[in-house]
């Protein structure tokens, strides 16, 4: 979050700078569009806001799909901290001897916590890469 706040800060200062140096008037011209004339420097940071309206546009879809997956995540991680865990003495009575330790066997509470560690740290990693995308 603050990556973003220290670019569009500087971004601000560069189009500051720029419009300070260029006060030159231009004419726009579109299709049929003509106007009057303006400064260069506000018609390339038009141009600019125009491009950053379109590029938001387009990373919309992937930004959607993140938070769906971060929800999804959430909600496993709820699931697997409110599920009652087996007995971890019934396991070692029915182990058998080419089976694998009870730690590593599927269930029980040992097994709960590290699904529930790895899919928090899943979260923590999606929603870390939507902050980056400035989410």
């Amino acid at each position: 979050m603050r990556f973003a706040l220290i670019l569009s800060l500087l971004v601000a200062i560069i189009a500051v700078v720029f419009a300070f140096q260029n006060p030159e008037q231009v004419d726009v011209e579109f299709l049929t569009f003509q106007s009057i004339p303006v400064p260069l420097a506000l018609v390339i940071i038009v141009a600019l806001l125009v491009g950053v309206i379109v590029g938001s546009i387009g990373s919309l879809p992937s930004r959607l799909r993140s938070r769906g997956r971060i929800k999804a995540l959430e909600k496993r991680i709820a699931e697997l901290e409110t599920a009652p865990a087996a007995p971890a003495v019934a396991e070692q009575r029915t182990q058998v001897v080419d089976s694998p330790p009870p730690a590593a066997a599927s269930g029980g509470a040992a097994e709960t916590e590290r699904l529930a560690a790895e899919t928090r740290q899943m979260a923590e990693d999606a929603k870390r890469r939507a902050d980056d995308a400035g989410l």
